[in-house]
């Protein structure tokens, strides 16, 4: 008999501390699925916060015990990073418009001073200026036709190049800020997952 197992990268844990393998895995069996999924793979003991982690090898482990000449088939991770909290943390939506608004200021400042710093240094307005004495024979102080037209590009490509305008996807593909918080999540992870064995190691 040939059983599934997809592990998960990660289960948040609150309030009790009992983890099945349905939490943080899926399972396909052709027989005993729902003993399976119940499978007891971690109690967590008497702390108000903690995280564990748990392998495959555990998992396939506990399923044998029940199951002993099945075949058991992993598609999904190696271990499964699981955090514990005895209470689930309340969100303070005052305090959390508080952190946009000021994640945001800063982005925008900064976002603001890196295009200028960048203008000053390749010299823009040098470079349009020169655009208005080849096509039109001399400067020209009283309008700014270039510069609203370069201003208005400048906004179009970045957002088709963030991929994201007014809370809503220009495609399917992931934007950029999202393909690097999946990054810094996994990264994140592999972290916990090593900080846990070492810690483990020196217990």
């Amino acid at each position: 008999m040939n059983i599934y197992i997809m592990p998960h990268k990660k289960f948040v844990l609150n309030e009790k501390k009992v983890v099945f393998i349905k939490d943080i895995a899926d399972v396909y069996s052709p027989k005993g699925e729902d003993e399976i999924k119940n499978t007891i793979v971690l109690k967590v003991p008497d702390v108000k916060r903690g995280v564990y982690s748990i392998s495959s090898i555990e998992i396939v482990e506990k399923i044998l015990n029940k199951f002993p000449y099945a075949t058991i088939i992993n598609q999904g991770e190696s271990e499964v990073l699981i955090e514990y909290s005895q209470k689930q943390p309340k969100e303070n939506r005052l305090l959390t418009f508080a952190k946009v608004l000021f994640v945001s200021a800063v982005l925008f400042a900064g976002g603001a001073t890196a295009i200028m710093s960048f203008h000053s240094d390749a010299e823009i307005p040098d470079i349009i200026e020169s655009y208005y004495d080849v096509f039109d024979g001399e400067s020209q102080k009283d309008y700014k036709l270039l510069e609203i037209s370069y201003a208005i590009g400048l906004f179009f490509g970045i957002t088709i190049f963030f991929n994201h305008f007014l809370g809503k996807n220009m495609t399917y593909d992931p934007t950029p800020i999202e393909v690097q918080m999946t990054s810094y999540e996994d990264q994140v992870i592999k972290d916990q997952l090593q900080q846990v064995k070492k810690d483990e190691v020196k217990k």
